[in-house]
């Protein structure tokens, strides 16, 4: 059942102060990321969902709980007879609780965590634990009790595991339960997403000492994968750059080099022998359960199976099935937009828009491409009073930049002291240089120059349209046309200067140089002509009809 609970509750075995039922109610669990709720129920029920409200729900996950966790309302909203919400775990009840300043002296996951969670501000309400192994010294200023969680995976590896409010980091999260996915099978119903780029089964390797190139001796230089899944080589040739660090001194030999070198060439092939996958699955797996669970992938371009792992899962709880899961051997961090943003487009119009969606598509697909081209040599450097992102060490010779700070987030490509050309203030402004748009919904718009169109000879339209959603004004290639309820319309172009249609298509007026023509004329009252004479209406007890008057 479904309950909600005072926002001091901690023990969750009473009945709490009402059993709920909402409309919907579906839990989002991403790896080391997003644990929420989304819940949606009648307005009668408003009190119960707000802010700070625990929701104890029942989920298929958490041994000491028997399944049940709790989540925690955040920003209510009210839409005609319905209120929504999103609540989330427990778990994120650790970013009210901070610690000044400490220490972990050469401690193992399992010590770190345990030190840090005995070092808040006030005492923690979470039970922790980690796993043994490497110890390491850690130094945590400032920080809250959730920022201490990431930066322990960070530093130490492993997943999250969360259990109301009982903290875990492991090695390894969910089970290897010898499921096996078979590509166009038994996972045709699938969004699949890979990238081969960094594929790679032979490496030729070198390295610099100084002035001096270092390889390999052996295999003509070249290091090969223990395996091959493919039927021809992908070779790469690749510097690996040695970073010289306390506890990691420099080799002073060559065969301290080669053997240096050797370890880092087998490591690279470890990690990019198989394509980064991520496929997501509208549909229960059967015998997938958590994040965290391992699955093979048997991939029709390899002769074995690729190892992937439960990323993340959507549950239904009213219906308590899962409505998504997605797994992959690798984080997704950058989405296909171009293809998002071009099936959005909704129009009429589409011959007209067909060049600046492609055009847009392209510009989208070298952001795209900028972007991961990067991902894997970005470094975040936190200075106290802003945050950098820049895509090499030393920061100096960083050439990308991302920076944050109170003022705002700028962005540029001219290293950390070079001109930000986009940036994104405080106060609202957004400053660039150029922005690609598709759909723009805005109450006003003000001040500067609207361009439409010139992009790669690209013409620009631009719509207006009435509350029944009939296009009054329309501006285009052809010039200024303005339309009439009955069909009719008026069009201003270079080419006809100033012109009449009927709905037919007709043309009924238009300038002629200095001419004025038109096909019929109705005068009300009078006409003058040349300031000479003027014709108007007259009326007489015997008769109607003109008089033509002379001016003087």
């Amino acid at each position: 059942m479904i309950r909600v609970y005072d926002e001091t509750e901690t023990d969750f075995d009473n009945n709490g102060k009402k059993t709920l039922h909402p409309l919907f109610a579906e839990i989002t669990k991403k790896d080391n990321s997003d644990y929420y709720i989304e819940l949606e129920d009648v307005l009668d029920n408003r009190e119960y969902y707000e802010k700070g409200m625990i929701i104890r729900v029942p989920t298929p996950w958490g041994n000491q709980s028997n399944g049940y966790q709790g989540f925690r309302c955040d920003n209510p909203i009210i839409q005609n007879n319905r209120i929504s919400c999103r609540a989330w775990h427990l778990s994120y009840d650790a970013k009210n609780y901070v610690i000044n300043s400490a220490t972990a002296t050469e401690k193992d996951c399992n010590g770190a965590i345990n030190h840090y969670n005995d070092s808040t501000d006030i005492e923690s309400p979470f039970t922790v634990s980690g796993f043994e192994g490497e110890q390491k010294t850690t130094t945590i200023e400032k920080m809250t009790l959730l920022s201490v969680f990431e930066e322990l995976v960070n530093t130490y590896g492993g997943h999250w595991e969360r259990d109301n409010f009982n903290f875990g980091i492991k090695t390894r999260i969910g089970e290897d339960r010898g499921v096996v996915l078979a590509y166009n099978k038994n996972i045709s119903d699938i969004k699949v997403e890979e990238n081969w780029d960094n594929v790679c089964t032979k490496v030729l390797p070198f390295v610099k000492d100084g002035d001096t190139v270092i390889t390999l001796d052996e295999n003509k230089g070249c290091v090969e994968a223990s395996v091959n899944p493919y039927s021809i080589p992908y070779t790469k040739v690749l510097e690996f750059k040695f970073e010289e660090k306390e506890g990691n001194p420099k080799p002073d030999t060559v065969e301290g080099w080669q053997e240096w070198l050797r370890s880092q060439a087998v490591k690279y092939l470890e990690e990019n022998t198989y394509p980064k996958i991520n496929y997501s699955v509208s549909a229960k797996i059967d015998n997938v359960s958590d994040v965290g669970d391992e699955i093979l992938v048997r991939h029709p371009k390899c002769d074995i199976n690729i190892p992937a792992s439960v990323i993340s899962v959507k549950y239904d709880v009213i219906r308590k099935r899962y409505t998504s899961i997605e797994f992959g051997n690798f984080k997704k961090e950058i989405k296909n937009l171009a293809k998002e943003v071009a099936s959005i487009v909704e129009t009429d119009n589409d011959k007209k828009l067909e060049l600046a969606i492609d055009t847009l598509n392209a510009k989208l697909k070298e952001s795209t491409t900028a972007i991961n081209s990067v991902l894997s040599a970005s470094y975040v450097i936190n200075n106290g009073n802003e945050i950098l992102v820049v895509d090499k060490l030393p920061k100096e010779e960083a050439v990308y930049c991302l920076r944050i700070n109170s003022a705002g987030i700028a962005f540029g490509k001219d290293g950390i002291y070079g001109t930000f050309t986009s940036a994104w203030t405080l106060d609202g402004t957004l400053n660039m240089q150029a922005i690609n748009v598709i759909n723009l919904t805005a109450s006003l718009i003000k001040g500067g120059i609207l361009r439409l169109g010139g992009t790669n000879d690209a013409s620009g339209t631009f719509e207006l349209y009435d509350n029944s959603n009939r296009l009054m004004v329309l501006m285009d290639r052809t010039g200024l046309t303005v339309y009439a309820t009955n069909g009719d319309y008026v069009k201003l172009n270079a080419d006809e200067g100033f012109a009449g249609y009927n709905r037919s298509g007709t043309k009924i007026y238009w300038a002629d140089g200095d001419v004025f023509r038109m096909k019929n004329a109705e005068v009300e009252n009078e006409i003058k002509i040349a300031g000479k004479i003027k014709i108007v209406p007259v009326s007489t007890e015997t008769s109607v009809g003109v008089g033509f008057v002379a001016l003087v």
